[in-house]
């Protein structure tokens, strides 16, 4: 099962369930992220210009990051452009 990243509005009002996906998945010695945004909205990140989507946009560089770096050492070829 790959890393994932799970991404959670606090205003959301299906919050619980998203938590208890990532528990779930943590329970089951899965490796997750969880970015945890507690004013936010949902679909905050299609209003591009706030402080939650600059959150994200920077997490999720940060994850796709992590993800190359442990293929780049975990193979001798790295297939990227």
């Amino acid at each position: 099962f790959p890393k994932s990243l799970v991404v959670v509005a606090g205003l959301d009002l299906v919050q619980d369930w998203q938590l208890a996906y990532v528990d779930g998945l943590k329970k089951t010695g899965h490796h997750v992220n969880l970015l945890y945004l507690k004013q936010a909205t949902i679909g905050f990140y299609f209003l591009p210009n706030n402080d939650h989507f600059h959150s994200l946009m920077e997490e999720l560089k940060n994850f796709v990051h992590s993800i190359e770096d442990s293929q780049s050492k975990s193979s001798p070829f790295l297939l990227t452009p």
